[in-house]
């Protein structure tokens, strides 16, 4: 947790006690930090984010919101839920140091304030590195790793939005839009991501249409494309292959050939391995919590240096049009159903992408 000390290094604090309370930071330290976490607490890391405009001093401001976190309160218990942030509050608060501030803005969300003017190249390498374990092994890294407890260990990934002042907005509520904006594109884009705020390519965004959109939303919409007979088949290959690109927007999801050819991995899946594997919805999903099975087409996926993965065979009616393998190189992945049901429906939209193709080339 900060320290009153690490605080006063801080002119803000000092100066709002003088200006807006008669107390001092020693008498109102448990107001400024969050009872749970140790961090920031929400009305004053807002404050602190404030204090820095109103002295022009530019800063990034960035949203931070823990991936499908209250699986973890569903599956494990609040208490054990209370450990992951607490743990997470202090890999976020020792990354940043004495750059700026963690606050924690509710639940899993938090809000960093980082001090200095950042151009683009220079906050994604400190945001890459948030987010990748370093080569020398280190756990140096706050999220896409896995947290040791006695008693469980849960994989932890995030979704991140990153704004700037004063190139990005002039006030705190314009800033605060735009970095949620750019949360929203990364949620959008399936979490587990870093989005860095650019006016031309994320200002247009409603965040209220992203809030109601869903993947079943998104399965009615093709099924009508699809039944639409008004459409020719160019038009409905090209609405169909439009939300194909949305769905596949991760790279690592790759195309596997009826042949067994992955382009992506440039190596042969033997499809015959493949579909002893297959459960009734046509999908094996395999993470290192799952025991591996003997089955030869893990020696393919050992040489492809994946460690966890969902398989999903594309059928449109009646026929096999190829499989899509969703992976992961980290340590492992914990997948959710979520990533389950994309894959699914991503499958579904290259096969039936490919039956079109077929129908419009004859």
């Amino acid at each position: 947790m900060y320290s009153i000390e690490f605080l006063k290094d801080f002119p803000y604090f000092e100066e709002y006690h003088k200006i807006e309370s008669s107390f001092t930071i020693e008498d109102n330290f448990e107001n400024i930090l969050d009872s749970l976490t140790g961090l920031i607490s929400r009305k004053y890391i807002i404050g602190y984010a404030k204090y820095l405009i109103e002295q022009k001093s530019p800063f990034r401001l960035m949203i931070i919101d823990l991936d499908n976190f209250k699986q973890i309160n569903d599956n494990y218990g609040h208490n054990n839920g209370d450990k992951v942030l607490r743990t997470t509050s202090l890999d976020l608060m020792r990354f940043i140091g004495k750059r700026g501030l963690c606050g924690r803005f509710g639940g899993d969300e938090y809000l960093v304030v980082l001090n200095g003017d950042f151009d683009y190249n220079s906050i994604y390498e400190i945001i890459r590195q948030m987010f990748q374990t370093p080569k020398d092994g280190t756990c140096s890294n706050v999220f896409r790793k896995t947290l040791k407890y006695n008693d469980f260990q849960p994989f932890i990934t995030a979704t991140l939005g990153a704004v700037q002042y004063p190139g990005d907005a002039k006030t705190y509520d314009e800033l605060f839009l735009a970095a949620d904006k750019a949360l929203y594109r990364g949620k959008e884009k399936g979490r587990n991501c870093y989005i860095i705020y650019l006016k031309d390519k994320h200002a247009h965004i409603d965040i209220n249409k992203l809030k109601k959109k869903s993947i079943l939303d998104g399965v009615t919409r093709l099924n009508h494309f699809a039944e639409n007979k008004d459409d020719d088949i160019c038009l409905r290959v090209r609405k169909i292959f439009e939300f194909l690109r949305e769905f596949i927007s991760s790279n690592g999801t790759y195309y596997i050939e009826p042949s067994g050819y992955c382009r992506g991995f440039n190596i042969y899946f033997n499809p015959k391995y493949i579909d002893e594997l297959l459960d009734d919805n046509n999908q094996f999903v395999c993470s290192q919590r799952v025991n591996v099975i003997e089955n030869k087409l893990f020696d393919s996926i050992k040489e492809a240096n994946v460690s966890a993965f969902i398989l999903q065979k594309c059928v449109f009616k009646g026929e096999a049009h190829g499989y899509i393998i969703v992976y992961d190189k980290e340590i492992h992945h914990i997948w959710q159903e979520e990533d389950a049901l994309i894959t699914y429906c991503a499958a579904h939209l290259i096969a039936e992408l490919k039956y079109f193709k077929m129908i419009s080339e004859n």
